[in-house]
């Protein structure tokens, strides 16, 4: 898909490289916050929303939720966050559309719209977890 000449003029090449920066930074940044959350509880990262609020954020349990999938543990990963458990693979296909879109310039209207809805289904699983106690 990328590697048409026509797609990649110089422009683009350096609109990739500084993706692919990008996405190494979050990686490498990842792979450094790994041991810091496995054996050295006092200083993970808490949740600001919920220590304001008192209430589960729509992304509360992503951490424990990596770490069970990292453990090959699928179904308890995803029983920390429902809504985001399941919907791993649209943000994989959100995370490459917006990055074509990034180096190529190139919208396709389908991914915009439903991007706001996902977003929308977010919020609305962020108030659903904390009517219900999920």
């Amino acid at each position: 898909m990328l590697a048409n000449s026509s797609t990649l003029n110089e422009g683009n090449k350096k609109r990739l490289k500084k993706l692919f920066f990008v996405y190494l930074i979050v990686i490498v940044i990842l792979l450094a916050y790994l041991p810091i959350y496995l054996f050295l509880p006092f200083l993970r990262l808490p949740c600001l929303f919920n220590l304001i609020t008192g209430l589960n954020c729509p992304g509360c349990g992503i951490s424990r939720m990596l770490i069970s999938f990292a453990n090959l543990n699928i179904g308890e990963g995803i029983s920390y966050n429902y809504f985001l458990g399941y919907s791993i693979p649209v943000i994989v296909v959100f995370l490459g559309y917006y990055s074509y879109n990034f180096v190529t310039k190139k919208k396709i209207m389908f991914f915009e719209v439903s991007a706001i809805v996902y977003v929308i289904l977010l919020i609305a699983w962020g108030i659903i977890r904390n009517v219900f106690g999920i």
